[in-house]
């Protein structure tokens, strides 16, 4: 019996050696392609150029200001993938600085390290979010201009922000997030709202990122760097470090960011180093207790990858942070969606999931709809693609795409699939509207209503309405005045009776490019997976 359990520790140990990452330099080749980056935990460099200065701000960086002793390039390969960078305009061109403190390093270099570094390893993306260190300026006004020609110099490295981008989509590419404002166009994304040296956590919640044709997204952010306890600051990054553990396996797309940097009354050298030395081992403490099956978001630290002999912490919590990565489960593009209850969203809702729809707007409320524009077979490919929900600024939605002016109308034609015989569920039609709205599925009007509603309407669809694999959701909004809305979904409020075990377990060769269904009718693309029975791909 002892060699049986020491055989079962053997093999639990060896596991658990097996999980760790070993290459860091790739570590993220490990993470599924279609999770959520805001799942991620992910180890970032408080002012990541802060450890070397120029001229006579290397003798003030003596006193204050030095908060890394290893720079970007040294910080890539042990794994770091944050970067919190602070550009001016000194001499004519982009440099790095803090405060007034002119680093060695110019915005341009950093930059194209990391466009060298992520075509080596093409499985990595980085983050690179920037304010504008106005004080350090030469007053020059051209910071905007020179930011804008900077990005566009590596445009093709460069992705957009999303609130539900994924690991897949950023492999290879730098996610920009700006804290200010330069000139269009818009390269990654912007901060809004986002608060400063907050201690009560309920404070550090209002903040939201968008990018171009995507506001808002929730992004919390735990920034309380000056202090009277060390135990205060601890206490902050306990506090959001809970709440980001929330959204695990959670497809709410708010992201968050844990500041471990901070300094006790005085921000000089020695108060920073006594933060590092506080903050970062308390933050791998949390994480290597096992108490925390969540993602930690963005951790940005002071003295970031400086080992353990310094008292520092930072390479292993840079380790700590990227194997955290594999310890819990997130959330995925394509997991399914259920209600409260249990009951499964064949097409979720926007305040659940971000959805994509075809989308036709008319700059008008009295035009003339395309004709045949509801039927399912209805040729929509010159309509433009487009995320939704969809509101104008200022609603209580959680993330959404934009929508702007009065006075038009938006055709929206959306797919979902269904993986069973309709006649063995029930199904309801959720709908938020502002203004009137009109709905067809499969070509028959379901519902119509006229003004706004401020919580969504639920409808009953008849299982005859509804077809085995693809169906279409055909709505008109027309919006007349004030804020501007539009959401749906479809709920299965019962089981199904599934598919046989018989086509689940059916592991052949995929064929031809085709899809069907058991009736032998071609399909779409499918939301789930296939099978094959008699040589034709089966949706599931």
């Amino acid at each position: 019996m002892k060699k049986i359990l020491l055989y079962i520790v053997a093999f639990v140990v060896s596991l658990s050696v097996w999980s760790q990452v070993t290459d860091y330099q790739n570590w993220m080749r490990g993470l599924d392609d279609d999770a959520f980056i805001c799942q991620l935990s992910l180890p970032g460099a408080h002012d990541a150029c802060c450890s070397s200065f120029s001229g006579v701000s290397a003798i003030g960086a003596a006193f204050a200001g030095k908060v890394q002793t290893k720079s970007v390039q040294q910080m890539l390969p042990l794994g770091v993938r944050v970067f919190d960078l602070r550009p001016a305009v000194k001499d004519g061109k982009l440099t790095i600085c803090h405060g007034i403190l002119v680093t060695s390093f110019d915005f341009n270099t950093i930059m194209q390290q990391l466009c060298t570094y992520l075509d080596a390893h093409p499985s990595e993306f980085c983050i690179v979010t920037i304010r504008h260190e106005v004080e350090a300026d030469d007053g020059d006004s051209s910071f905007g201009s020179k930011l804008q020609a900077s990005l566009a110099a590596i445009k093709d490295h460069l992705m957009n922000f999303r609130p539900n981008l994924t690991v897949g989509e950023a492999r290879g590419k730098i996610l920009f997030l700006s804290r200010d404002a330069y000139d269009e166009p818009m390269y990654g994304g912007r901060f809004a709202d986002l608060s400063n040296n907050q201690s009560d956590i309920n404070n550090m919640l209002g903040g939201h990122c968008y990018g171009p044709g995507t506001y808002k997204c929730s992004w919390w952010v735990q920034g309380y760097y000056e202090y009277s306890e060390v135990n205060a600051k601890k206490s902050v990054i306990l506090a959001m470090l809970n709440k980001s553990c929330e959204l695990a396996g959670k497809y709410s797309y708010t992201w968050a960011e844990n500041g471990l940097a901070g300094y006790k009354e005085t921000g000089t050298n020695s108060a920073c180093q006594a933060n590092a030395q506080a903050c970062n081992p308390y933050m791998q403490g949390l994480l290597s207790s096992g108490n925390y099956n969540g993602p930690a978001g963005l951790v940005f630290m002071d003295f970031c990858c400086d080992g353990d002999n310094s008292g520092y912490y930072g390479l292993s919590l840079t380790k700590e942070l990227i194997n955290h990565n594999f310890r819990y489960t997130m959330s995925k593009q394509g997991d399914p969606i259920y209600d409260g209850s249990g009951h499964l969203f064949l097409a979720p809702k926007g305040q659940e999931m971000m959805w994509e729809g075809k989308v036709l707007r008319k700059e008008s409320t009295t035009m003339m709809a395309p004709s045949g524009w509801y039927r399912a077979d209805y040729d929509d490919s010159d309509w433009e693609t487009m995320r939704f929900p969809t509101a104008s600024a200022g609603t209580a939605a959680p993330y959404f795409s934009q929508w702007d002016g009065t006075n038009n109308t938006v055709f929206i034609r959306r797919e979902f699939y269904i993986d069973h015989d309709p006649s063995t569920a029930n199904y309801k039609f959720y709908a938020r509207h502002d203004d009137d709205y009109k709905v067809y599925i499969n070509g028959r009007q379901l519902d119509s209503q006229t003004g706004s509603i401020s919580d969504y309407r639920v409808v009953n669809i008849a299982p005859s309405r509804l077809s085995m694999g693809r169906n279409v959701i055909a709505i008109q909004v027309k919006q007349f005045t004030g804020a501007a809305y539009f959401d749906c979904g479809v709920l299965c409020t019962t089981e199904p009776t599934s598919l046989s075990e018989e086509l689940r377990m059916n592991s052949e060769e995929l064929f031809d490019g085709a899809i069907y269904n058991l009736a032998g009718q071609r399909l779409s693309k499918p939301q789930r997976g296939l099978n094959i029975i008699n040589g034709k791909k089966i949706f599931y």
